[in-house]
């Protein structure tokens, strides 16, 4: 009994301990026992961060180029394919040469001539010289004859085949006539008279078909009968006409015949091959003049000079007409389109017997083992993206930027992105995924989207003064994927709370 007595007094005392450390305990402040706990990052860690792009763009050959023709004329053959492959150096096309073949073949001609005259007069003497020399003023004579019967026949031909091309009337102006046809009366026959164009007009008469025709032309005036049967002779130059069944007989019809027929789809071919015949008649007379007179200037300078000089002379003449050879194989080569590097034509625009214009690009050829990714992205992302960017094309294959337009593409309001990449088995024209690496540079900070909060009172982020959240007004630019660019706002803060969704601006939180 004595002994419960006194660990009684004991219990007691160890349970008031007990309550009194509880007690303690629940009288501490709140603000540190259940303060949120935040952590703060530097703000110089998000400059420069890297940011991904996503594109789509399209696979192109890096090396590739539109051949164009640097003189013009009628395509005499097309060589190749799309698809086809070519070396550096195949002819690809060629046009109509045979003039300038000729060219070719006099300069090596004369330069024959002018050489072998050297080799004599180095062997022979000064009346052997002087034989050759009256021999080549013979020979100029004659060349020049030949040189203006065959250019004058070669233009009055050209002329002939523009003005009997595709010859056919037409009506001066658009009837309807619903009880006859205005299909128009066909022209035959072979014309030889000038430029010009007859007005044929009609009107009832004795004939068998009831109808005469009264026309106007550049071999004066005249009159005919109208027939379905017979061709009827059109003025004097060579033409015939003849009307259609069920012909047209309103009083105000009037046919028109132009000469040469400028409405044809063939006119331009046509009047080029003619005025090409013009040019090198005048270019043929010329040389052929220029080369009588030099002869007949040798011939008397071997008259009136040295043997040494006239030797001296004609090993002048001798390197003009090595030069007037190279000159004419140069221009003679200007008619063949050749590849400047070995791939593959992926496009051919002209078929044989077309007509090519100077600087006309008929043709494109491609190197498929050099390619490149184009893409095109907005003017905000192009600000993140430089020269030498890393770049990932179809999930697997390594490259980097090459080039980034300085220009927004008017189109579409887009800025050109090109990307080099190695591997893969892509094909020109194909349209692939990509990854771009941009960089946020130019010292400004790209924030993840945790660390920003956007109110009705604007865009802050975070920090913390003497224990309390303290809010910056930061200006925020472009966001990529969880990134957001700021573009003032943080100048002089250094570290900045690395998520602010569980504060607000004056919160007390214990920092760890």
């Amino acid at each position: 009994m004595k002994k419960s007595k006194i660990f009684l007094p004991i219990i007691i005392l160890i349970a008031i301990f007990i309550f009194l450390s509880i007690s303690n305990k629940d009288s501490l402040p709140i603000q540190e026992k259940d303060l949120p706990v935040v952590s703060l990052v530097d703000v110089s860690s998000f400059a420069n961060q890297a940011i991904e792009i996503p594109v789509n763009g399209k696979i192109e050959s890096e090396k590739e180029a539109m051949l164009s023709m640097e003189v013009g004329g009628q395509v005499k053959n097309v060589l190749v394919s799309v698809g086809d492959s070519v070396s550096a150096g195949d002819i690809l096309l060629t046009i109509e040469d045979s003039d300038q073949r000729l060219r070719v073949d006099q300069a090596r001609a004369a330069l024959s001539a002018q050489t072998s005259r050297l080799n004599e007069m180095l062997s022979g003497s000064l009346d052997d010289v002087l034989a050759i020399k009256e021999s080549v003023v013979s020979s100029a004579e004659n060349a020049l004859e030949r040189v203006i019967v065959q250019s004058e026949n070669a233009v009055i031909d050209a002329k002939k085949n523009l003005f009997n091309n595709d010859l056919r009337v037409y009506l001066s102006k658009e009837i309807a006539d619903d009880n006859y046809s205005t299909q128009a009366p066909s022209i035959t026959g072979t014309y030889s008279g000038e430029e010009g164009e007859y007005l044929i007009t009609l009107y009832a008469s004795g004939t068998q078909s009831g109808y005469s025709f009264k026309y106007t032309g550049p071999d004066g005036s005249g009159s005919g009968s109208v027939s379905t049967r017979s061709p009827q002779p059109l003025g004097e130059s060579g033409l015939y006409i003849l009307f259609p069944e069920n012909f047209t007989r309103l009083p105000s019809v009037e046919w028109v015949l132009p000469i040469p027929n400028n409405r044809s789809a063939t006119y331009i071919t046509y009047l080029n091959a003619y005025q090409n015949a013009s040019r090198d008649k005048d270019y043929g007379i010329k040389q052929a003049e220029e080369a009588l007179n030099q002869a007949r200037r040798d011939l008397e300078l071997a008259r009136s000079g040295s043997r040494e000089e006239q030797i001296e002379a004609q090993r002048a003449q001798t390197k003009q007409a090595e030069a007037s050879l190279s000159l004419a194989e140069s221009q003679l080569s200007k008619h063949q389109l050749k590849a400047p590097f070995s791939g593959l034509i992926s496009s051919v625009s002209i078929k044989k017997g077309e007509t090519v214009g100077v600087g006309q690009a008929p043709v494109k050829i491609i190197n498929p083992q050099s390619l490149k990714l184009t893409t095109f992205v907005s003017p905000e992302r192009s600000r993140l993206i430089s020269l030498g960017n890393s770049v990932l094309v179809d999930n697997n294959h390594e490259g980097g930027v090459v080039s980034v337009s300085d220009a927004i593409n008017p189109d579409n309001g887009q800025v050109e992105v090109s990307m080099y990449f190695t591997g893969g088995d892509f094909k020109p024209g194909e349209y692939v995924n990509a990854k771009i690496f941009g960089v946020v540079n130019n010292n400004r900070i790209s924030l993840p989207l945790s660390s920003v909060k956007v109110t009705s009172s604007g865009s802050f982020a975070y920090t913390v003064k003497d224990g309390l959240v303290t809010a910056i007004p930061v200006t925020l630019g472009s966001s990529e994927n969880d990134k957001v660019l700021v573009v003032s706002g943080l100048e002089g803060i250094e570290k900045i709370l690395s998520n602010v969704s569980l504060v607000e601006k004056g919160d007390k939180v214990i920092v760890e």
